[in-house]
């Protein structure tokens, strides 16, 4: 099978933000885990939560991948992807944090 440069770019771009997106699904089944469910699983029942934890983890994936695409060019390497995923979710959580409780 031939690939086209284009298929190609976007299989870099993939295996380039999949730490993120995969940091981002984990730090929001914690979350989901002790908020909604309250040390149980039984918030797996129930529709309306999974959309909440979809749209969290689109958030927290969506500013680590900001940072990591706007703040942290001039790094390479491992060091870019490990400080985004830091510091992505630290200031995701920042925000939400101000948005639900002020």
């Amino acid at each position: 099978m031939v690939e086209t440069a284009i298929q190609n770019k976007n299989n870099d771009n993939l295996k380039e933000y999949t730490p993120m997106i995969i940091s981002a699904v984990i730090v929001t089944l914690v979350l989901l885990y002790i908020d909604e469910g309250y040390y149980n699983f039984s918030w797996m029942t129930n529709i309306g939560n999974w959309v909440v934890g979809t749209l969290y983890a689109g958030i927290i994936a969506a500013i680590q991948i900001a940072i990591y695409k706007l703040v942290l060019f001039p790094l390479k390497g491992t060091m870019r992807t490990g400080l985004s995923i830091g510091i992505g979710v630290f200031v995701t959580l920042t925000i939400l944090f101000f948005i639900m409780f002020i």
